[in-house]
């Protein structure tokens, strides 16, 4: 017979998805995205998940604003003045980034884990410059180059040492923290059955294939991400002082020339992505 600390409880536990099911409005939209959806196979399941995650954007607005305050105070005092370059990063069109990351319906999108709101990693920021920097910038200067260039090397660092500049997430500003920092979008795939088949099994594409509508979540149009820039050599003098913050320079324009040309995330070649970068 079990004792009376295994005794099973009156009610039955209830899954966290249930719990959250019956709550109003949720606070943290990653959260309702990974664990608010019952099944899949609800009519309009898609539609509801992607409202919950929209107005939970909306309410964090107020302790994420101290929370970014707090990481502002905290990047400023880990570099010597002068050593770090901050710069606004503004959408211009729809942003779909993390379109490859886990998610009930196939395309997902890169949220803060603490709080819920799409941020821009610092890694895919310094690999669309370290790109640009060897495909663009390599062309006539080949110090630039990747693997070889001495540049390159230098700020963007390789499997023998880190690179000199250091590229933070942009975090989302507080002010376009509201009801309209994600928007539901859609794409319409029309030959779904030729992309999934193996090489054996695979379904010639036609004409009369017909669409399948797969919903997602983007970063509208006019959402702004503070980015920081730092570079943690150590200045003696101020000859090498004048020396990093050239570097800190010369990379924010490369940054923002590789923003301004590629774009940033998935489906650039669709208009998404585009973003204006200012210091």
């Amino acid at each position: 017979m079990p004792d009376e600390a295994h005794t099973v409880p009156a009610e039955p536990l209830l899954a966290r998805r249930n719990c959250l099911q019956d709550l109003p409005a949720g606070h943290h939209a990653g959260l309702m995205l990974d664990k608010y959806l019952r099944s899949a196979s609800e009519k309009d399941a898609a539609t509801r998940l992607h409202d919950a995650a929209v107005l939970a954007v909306a309410q964090t607005s107020e302790a994420y604003a101290l929370a970014f305050a707090r990481w502002q105070t905290a990047y400023g005092a880990c570099y010597p003045t002068g050593q770090t370059r901050r710069a606004i990063i503004t959408t211009q069109d729809r942003l779909a980034i993390g379109l490859g990351n886990a998610s009930p319906f196939e395309v997902g999108l890169t949220l803060d884990h603490t709080y819920g709101l799409p941020f821009l990693p610092g890694s895919a920021l310094k690999g669309l410059a370290a790109a640009h920097a060897s495909q663009a910038w390599g062309v006539n200067e080949a110090r630039w180059k990747e693997k070889t260039g001495e540049y390159h090397r230098f700020v963007f660092g390789d499997t023998a040492q880190a690179g000199c500049i250091d590229f933070f997430d942009a975090w989302i500003r507080p002010e376009s923290v509201n009801g309209t920092t994600l928007v539901p979008d859609v794409t319409t795939p029309h030959h779904s059955a030729y992309y999934s088949a193996n090489d054996q099994d695979q379904i010639p594409a036609a004409d009369w294939d017909s669409p399948v509508p797969v919903s997602f979540l983007t970063v509208n149009k006019g959402v702004k991400f503070e980015l920081v820039l730092g570079c943690d050599l150590l200045a003696e003098s101020p000859a090498e002082r004048d020396t990093i913050c050239g570097w800190l320079k010369l990379v924010s324009e490369l940054l923002c020339e590789a923003l301004k040309h590629r774009g940033l995330g998935g489906k650039t070649s669709s208009g998404y992505g585009m973003v204006e970068l200012k210091y």
